[in-house]
């Protein structure tokens, strides 16, 4: 059996202690019928027969992917747990309603596909969501 030298000794227990004492600075969260890429930030729950934004997708999301789902209605506040977003796909969800407030705390959204919806209601979008001056698709 090897034996470890002093100096050997000094750094595994400097490393162990390091790993010990390092907090996790962040813990993924993806959706269990979602695909995610931790490196890129993306989320992808296309054709997943959702019914609802899931809420466990990881905060510092920037590209999310809902097609083809079954939202029917965006409520207010859907996004507000992924304030990172700059990608958000929802097209061909059978989105009846995008109720008041539904994209609140989006700031950083520059891309928004609602393409291929039965949008009946589309409440007036707060000020201070950039989106809706480059919003094409409805």
């Amino acid at each position: 059996m090897p034996h470890l030298h002093f100096p050997d000794l000094v750094w595994v227990l400097l490393l162990s202690l390091l790993l010990i004492c390092i907090p996790v600075a962040h813990t993924a969260k993806c959706p269990q019928q979602c695909v995610c890429d931790q490196i890129l930030l993306t989320v992808s729950c296309v054709n997943k027969n959702l019914t609802n934004v899931p809420s466990t997708v990881d905060e510092i999301t920037v590209k999310l992917d809902l097609r083809s789902n079954d939202l029917q209605e965006v409520p207010a506040g859907a996004f507000k747990h992924t304030p990172y977003l700059t990608h958000l796909s929802l097209q061909r969800c059978n989105i009846r309603r995008v109720m008041e407030g539904a994209f609140r705390g989006l700031g950083r959204l520059v891309f928004l596909n609602l393409a291929n919806n039965n949008i009946e209601i589309l409440y007036q979008v707060e000020a201070g969501c950039p989106v809706m001056s480059s919003l094409f698709f409805l």
